[in-house]
């Protein structure tokens, strides 16, 4: 009897994309309407424009410069400012500027504000928001660094803070993504309830399109009022 020998194929080259091990990678879907997505510098947000956002990063800059030797509550009394004229549009009430003044005080003192033009090391989101079935639009071209810039809402929403608390104060070890799958002006039932709402191919194509790439760690939901305006019209009946 022959045995055919089989040539032994050469090895290739281990690509570094491809020495990291699917495991490695955690994954948090975040999905809501408006408030998820985000509107920092949009027309939808508080001032229609990007000033709002931009007098704040100045005043925590300035904040979180060594160098200057300035009283906190004069910084504090600035933030308080912006925010309550930024806020003037919607409600004339003082105790929602001081609220949001407070907690921005707080991410401050715990240094989850500073160097905000930096990206972070471990963290990465994408964006995307879906029109029916399984069409949508790639709102941050991609999975990108995530920053304030990176184009993951308009220009951030709540995966910019999630991933630099995960990052810098709960000691995230491993790389992650922030998936988010978000559209404004929509209702649970209708658009994203299981097997028939209008988004809900989309978001299980979120889910579905990272399957052996890594782990499924978390999903961050926000609905905001539209949900709410159904539940009173259906009291009213």
């Amino acid at each position: 009897m022959t045995r055919r020998l089989r040539r032994a194929s050469p090895k290739r080259p281990s690509h570094p994309a491809r020495r990291q091990r699917a495991q490695d990678v955690d994954f948090f879907l975040m999905s809501g309407q408006s408030n998820m997505c985000g509107h920092t510098t949009s027309p939808q947000s508080l001032t229609g424009d990007a000033s709002y956002w931009e007098q704040i990063k100045l005043i925590l800059g300035v904040m979180s410069d060594p160098s200057v030797n300035v009283s906190p509550s004069m910084f504090e009394g600035a933030l308080f400012d912006v925010i309550r004229t930024a806020n003037a549009r919607v409600t004339s009430d003082d105790a929602v500027a001081a609220a949001l003044t407070n907690g921005t005080m707080e991410l401050h003192r715990a240094g989850l504000l500073d160097g905000l033009d930096a990206p972070l090391q471990l963290g990465s989101c994408s964006y995307v928001e879906p029109l029916g079935g399984l069409r949508e639009r790639d709102r941050s071209g991609g999975t990108r660094p995530t920053a304030w810039n990176a184009n993951c809402g308009d220009s951030f929403g709540h995966e910019w803070m999630f991933s630099r608390t995960l990052e810098m104060e709960m000691g995230q070890q491993r790389p992650f993504e922030a998936v988010k799958n978000a559209r404004g002006g929509t209702e649970i039932h209708q658009h994203w309830y299981p097997g028939h709402g209008t988004y809900w191919e989309s978001l299980r194509a979120s889910i579905r399109s990272r399957k052996g790439r890594g782990d499924w760690k978390g999903f961050v939901w926000h609905q905001g009022t539209q949900g709410m305006v159904v539940l009173f019209l259906l009291q009213l009946h």
